[in-house]
């Protein structure tokens, strides 16, 4: 069995001022519906593979698209 959502990711990229982070944004939300991986295990795995400098847009992507759904 499978569920079908919808998560606007597109538009909440552009709401945080970003549209690169809409792959964070459903990222957050398939993370948050399915609970295989947690947003903390995430965030971690952020701060060790991608730069400085994209780690706090990136990581509030994450939160935006967990509270989507």
């Amino acid at each position: 069995n499978f569920e079908v959502i919808s998560v606007p990711a597109m538009r909440t990229a552009d709401e945080l001022g970003a549209r690169m982070t809409s792959n964070m944004i459903m990222l957050g939300a398939l993370a948050k519906k399915s609970g295989i991986i947690t947003l903390d295990a995430l965030e971690a795995a952020l701060r060790d593979l991608v730069p400085e400098k994209t780690i706090e847009m990136n990581t509030r992507g994450l939160h935006a698209g967990a509270r989507l759904v």
